[in-house]
């Protein structure tokens, strides 16, 4: 694909509830870091360019085993996600030659969605100039926060003026979609802090972001964050002020044209992220990669977490899961309960009977009158959402349905 194409493709579809429209996904899986962030619980290791290469060696192998198997070679993928770790690390080579592997063994819509998470120091030109060639029309990069004070607190290796130059020449090299990840509740963040950080987000040159995630900060077991609030040496902002921060992103970024679409997530009208979608509508995605997670026709797969055992399964020719999930009837119910309520607009309750035979309130009747006596779910529209204040208590709403 060229690069006209790429900057082409990409927009979501304007009616982002519409479900026969979002899915199947593709994940893919780069666990290699610079550095691991002190918040980070996700698979990650040290990166080195051989060892990167190698993984990529491996990566096309469980490619064509799936690509082998005509209940993934015969369906057209709709979006693809390069996650991580930092998928922006890749060089070009690598990346080319993975992205050739994909397009060759299964079939992807030729409007699709495909999505790129990179740091804003890895945007450099022959980079950038690589991914639009390979067919990358969306960006996601992760900027955090815009007080370098905060960013070296979190154990990143940029600064802020990395994110303006970085998002600046993305710009030039032609990404029209690009999307910006924001903390709030960082350790010695403050109300002043966060306002500024979004001032400057909707301040950037040549103009702001397509597409904004703000997300809350969850302090993770196994994380030297996790670490340090054990040993009580974590000083986090109060709930209070945490909450204020999430008001005011959700009133100044619709101020800004942005419809506050999922909880954690706003978007300029049309460029609503299609693969986060179809997560949220309980669709179907194989994850490929070390730490990889798949969900098929109501199964869950898990690949190995290491590249040791993840790099010998496929060396003999084996698939490289690790864990089988496959939950009963209720457990699946809640799931999908749990996940339609994050978007804002909330779950059409025609996707639960579509997909379970039954309608929520037969399903969770005495939770869902519970909780809508408390004020934080309603059913309107023909959908179950989340209040006002249910957004700000999605924890408990969904700890009630399991």
């Amino acid at each position: 694909m060229d690069g006209t194409a790429g900057r082409a493709a990409g927009r979501p579809v304007d009616d982002a509830l519409d479900r026969s429209r979002l899915g199947p996904g593709l994940y893919v899986h780069i666990p290699f870091c610079a550095r691991k962030c002190w918040y980070c619980d996700f698979t990650a290791y040290h990166h080195r360019p051989g060892r990167a290469s190698r993984y990529v060696d491996d990566l096309m192998a469980e490619i064509r085993l799936y690509a082998a198997d005509d209940a993934f070679a015969s369906v057209t993928f709709r979006t693809l996600f390069f996650g991580g770790g930092t998928p922006s690390l890749l060089e070009p080579g690598d990346f080319c030659r993975l992205m050739a592997c994909l397009r060759s063994s299964f079939r992807l819509d030729p409007g699709a969605e495909v999505t790129l998470e990179a740091n804003p120091e890895d945007l450099r030109q022959d980079r950038l100039e690589a991914w639009l060639e390979a067919g990358v029309n969306r960006l996601s990069i992760g900027a955090q926060a815009a007080q370098d004070r905060l960013l070296a607190a979190a154990g990143r290796v940029h600064d802020w003026r990395a994110v303006e130059v970085g998002y600046r020449r993305a710009r030039q090299a032609g990404f029209a979609n690009i999307g910006l990840d924001l903390i709030f509740g960082l350790p010695g963040q403050t109300r002043d802090d966060w306002r500024e950080t979004l001032e400057r987000v909707l301040a950037l040159a040549p103009g702001p972001p397509e597409h904004l995630s703000c997300y809350g900060l969850q302090v993770e077991e196994g994380t030297l964050y996790g670490r340090w609030r054990r040993e009580g040496r974590l000083r986090l902002p109060a709930e209070e002020d945490e909450a204020a921060m999430y008001r005011h992103a959700v009133e100044r970024l619709a101020a800004a044209g942005y419809e506050h679409y999922e909880i954690s997530n706003f978007a300029r009208p049309g460029f609503r992220s299609r693969h986060n979608l179809n997560y949220w509508a309980d669709g179907d995605f194989l994850g490929l990669g070390a730490g990889a997670w798949s969900h098929w026709h109501g199964r869950r797969w898990g690949n190995q977490r290491f590249l040791g055992p993840y790099a010998r399964a496929l060396a003999e020719g084996r698939r490289p899961v690790a864990e089988v999930d496959e939950p009963p009837l209720k457990t699946r119910m809640a799931d999908a309960l749990m996940l339609g309520t994050r978007l804002v607009e909330g779950m059409p309750a025609a996707w639960f009977v579509e997909r379970f035979g039954q309608t929520p309130e037969e399903a969770f009747g005495p939770q869902l009158a519970d909780l809508a006596g408390r004020g934080l779910l309603e059913r309107a529209g023909g959908r179950i959402r989340l209040t006002r204040r249910g957004l700000l208590l999605a924890n408990e709403v969904w700890a009630a349905l399991l």
